[in-house]
């Protein structure tokens, strides 16, 4: 017996529904539990190319400690001429799509009167149980001891990815 052309072509959109339905769980990556992930961002230190890592909870829903060492340049001509420095954070939630994030603004005091005001920003995402990537970015600002803003600095986008 022959099926006519709607009938096929409801079937096909039957399908492809079903796909669309069901790809935001079959493309989300978990990582895997009570893991360690090691691996490098973009940035280099002269020849050297800046670690990152992570550590995964025991149930697999946080990254427990996120360690990127960094490196910013700053605008200044008669300023420093950059800043480096190694960010830390922990217990950042995993979501069902396997991806996690970081916002946040930290002073620190360079002596000599300046402080530094950066806001740093994290982003990640397990692409499979074995691998994690992602962006990462500071920006700061330094002020002299009257308050007065003496110079920017910027890491400038950097990936970063990790293996377990």
């Amino acid at each position: 017996m022959h099926r006519s052309s709607p009938f096929r072509l409801g079937v096909a959109l039957g399908a492809v529904s079903l796909l669309v339905a069901l790809a935001p769980n079959a493309l989300a990556a978990t990582p895997r539990k009570d893991a360690g992930y090691q691996g490098a961002s973009t940035q280099k230190s002269g020849n050297l190319t800046l670690p990152a890592s992570l550590r995964v909870s025991k149930d697999g829903k946080k990254v427990t400690r996120f360690n990127l060492q960094w490196t910013a340049k700053c605008a200044s001509p008669t300023g420093r001429k950059g800043l480096d420095g190694l960010f830390v954070t922990q217990n950042k939630a995993i979501s069902k799509a396997g991806s996690f994030s970081y916002l946040a603004t930290v002073n620190q005091d360079l002596g000599g009167g300046q402080m530094a005001s950066f806001t740093i920003e994290l982003k990640g995402k397990f692409s499979s149980k074995t691998v994690a990537k992602g962006s990462f970015k500071v920006n700061g600002a330094i002020k002299d001891a009257a308050g007065q803003q003496v110079d920017t600095c910027t890491s400038g986008n950097v990936a970063w990815q990790v293996r377990d």
